[in-house]
C-alpha cells in the first residue's frame, strides 16, 4: 500500500540519531532531509519485502544484546536518561526502532547473504592493488598477507554485501512509485 514520509518522521529519524551517534536532535539542512528521507524510503520498501514472503526474525538475545550496547555507551544511568531527554526520545522509543533495525539487517543477511564468497585471488587482489599501496603511502611496510587475510575477508564480504544491497534498493526503489515533494 501506499506509505508516506512526512517531515515530522525524518525529525523523529533524526532523534534517533541523535541519540545513537550523538548528533544533533534537530535537522534544518535540506540535503541531510532528503538523504534522511531517503533512508525511511528505503526502510519502508525493505519491510514490505520482510512482510511479503516467509522470514525467520533473529534470537531475541541478540536485540538484548543491542539494546544493552546501547545503554552501556554512557558511563552512567544519569547520563543515559540526559542523552534521551536532549535527543527528545524515551527508552520505549530507542526500543522499539533498535527491534526494526535488528529485524532489517536480519533480513538484509537473510537477502544478500546467500551465495556470496570471497575467494584467495580476490583477497590477493586486493592486497596487492589496495592494501599494500596504502600502507607504503603512510610510509608503513604492509604485513604478510597470512596475517591481514581474515581482516581483509571480512572488509571484502562486507563490501560486497553493500554492493548486493544498493543493487537491491535500487531494483525495489525502480518497482516502487516513489514522489518527492
Amino acid at each position: 500500500g501506499k506509505q508516506v514520509v512526512t517531515l515530522s518522521d525524518v525529525q523523529r529519524e533524526q532523534r534517533m540519531v541523535c541519540y545513537l551517534n550523538e548528533g544533533d536532535a534537530l535537522v534544518t539542512a535540506p540535503e541531510r532531509i532528503r538523504e534522511l528521507a531517503g533512508k525511511l524510503v528505503d526502510r519502508i520498501l525493505i519491510r514490505q519485502e520482510m512482510e511479503s514472503g516467509v522470514f525467520v526474525e533473529g534470537p531475541q538475545e541478540e536485540l538484548d544484546s543491542v539494546v544493552l550496547g546501547s545503554r552501556l555507551r554512557f558511563s552512567t544511568v544519569a547520563a543515559h536518561e540526559a542523552a534521551l531527554a536532549r535527543c527528545g526520545v524515551t527508552q520505549k522509543e530507542v526500543f522499539a526502532y533498535l527491534a526494526l533495525q535488528s529485524r532489517i539487517l536480519d533480513f538484509i543477511d537473510f537477502r544478500v547473504l546467500p551465495g556470496m564468497q570471497i575467494d584467495s585471488a580476490e583477497i590477493q587482489s586486493y592486497y596487492d592493488k589496495e592494501f599494500v599501496p596504502a600502507s607504503q603511502k603512510r610510509g608503513q611496510a604492509a604485513p604478510p598477507l597470512d596475517q591481514v587475510r581474515d581482516k581483509m575477508a571480512a572488509l571484502l564480504k562486507d563490501r560486497q554485501v553493500n554492493e548486493r544491497l544498493d543493487a537491491w534498493l535500487k531494483e525495489l526503489r525502480t518497482q516502487a512509485e516513489i514522489r518527492i515533494r
